[in-house]
């Protein structure tokens, strides 16, 4: 099951993005992870092998690991790491939770929006799901059954405008 909610949101994923990654790139989504590494960079910090269910296609790769730190340094027990062109353009951080470790998952996000990034993000918070942007990334927060998700992924303006709308109809 838990795989099956991890490739559902990577399915997601990949109806948002576009072709305008490299604006992102540099972008800091842990402290040794950044949007726009490539294949090799990103095997060298991570220093773990991919789980067996990773897959590489040449311009598109899913690694998945496990214990990987969020952005809040927090190891997550799931974690995928999307590839498009060679280059990391989005991250899932997944973690079983009750509702209130989400909660208190939340309640750190946005004690600590300063760690987030460097450039000023703005906040939408509704009923247990949040959601921070700026011009160079997106994180949302949610709970899906019992797992919490983090999933830090590259800006658009038109990624952004539909995950605003999403949040908004709720």
């Amino acid at each position: 099951m838990k795989k099956l909610i991890l490739s559902l949101m990577l399915i997601f994923s990949l109806f948002i993005f576009g072709d305008e990654y490299e604006k992102s790139y540099g972008e800091k989504i842990t402290d040794t992870i950044k949007f726009g590494m490539t294949k090799q960079e990103f095997g060298k910090v991570i220093n773990k092998q991919p789980l067996s269910n990773s897959h590489d296609e040449g311009d598109y790769a899913v690694y998945y690991f496990s214990d990987v730190k969020d952005p809040m340094g927090v190891e997550r027990q799931f974690n995928s790491f999307n590839f498009v062109n060679g280059r990391l353009v989005s991250v899932i951080f997944d973690s079983q939770t009750s509702d209130e470790e989400h909660e208190k998952i939340i309640k750190m996000y946005k004690n600590n929006q300063s760690k987030l990034s460097k450039s000023k993000m703005t906040k939408i918070e509704k009923k247990g799901r949040i959601l921070f942007y700026n011009d160079k990334k997106t994180i949302e927060i949610e709970r899906v059954l019992d797992h919490t998700f983090i999933i830090v992924q590259t800006a658009r303006a038109g990624a952004v405008k539909n995950k605003i709308e999403r949040m908004n109809a709720e």
